[in-house]
């Protein structure tokens, strides 16, 4: 199976919004007319979830930088 080396504009726009935390999921969902299941389905993509984590990393550091 072959590996998608980048997140889709719609990937990463929905990923912004939930790292943003001004929406719960549903929502997010619902403003970028993704469902569910395709939802589900990223979430299951080693690549998707790699880049997730990293964005995630990003935050968790830039705060750390922030009480520094």
């Amino acid at each position: 199976m072959k590996t998608k080396k980048y997140l889709t504009l719609k990937q990463r726009m929905l990923i912004d919004d939930l790292l943003e935390g001004q929406m719960d999921e549903d929502a997010i969902l619902r403003k970028h007319k993704i469902k569910r299941d395709t939802y589900c389905k990223w979430l299951n993509e080693d690549n998707f979830k790699e880049q997730f984590r990293r964005r995630v990393a990003a935050l968790n550091c830039h705060s750390e930088l922030i009480i520094a």
